[in-house]
């Protein structure tokens, strides 16, 4: 089970072994806002309050496949 919490750190906890402590597998910067697991656990996908959105290899979250950062100011993107 992973959690987010508000000082943009993702901790995974085991279900298995709940009297176990929680290991901290990635951070943002700023809170975050929403975090899950995709592909057959293979990637996390995090969303931080400052509009970014990581999709990080796991169990390796040091590597980043994508980082995106959202701006909603009407602009659009280059086509």
């Amino acid at each position: 089970m992973i959690m987010a919490d508000k000082f943009g750190d993702v901790t995974l906890f085991s279900i298995t072994e709940p009297e176990k402590e929680g290991e901290v597998i990635l951070g943002h910067l700023s809170m975050l806002m929403d975090c899950t697991f995709l592909r057959d656990d293979k990637y996390i996908v995090t969303a931080d309050r400052d509009e970014k959105i990581r999709v990080s290899h796991y169990p390796h979250t040091y590597d980043i496949q994508v980082c995106v950062i959202y701006c909603a100011t009407g602009m659009q993107p280059p086509q």
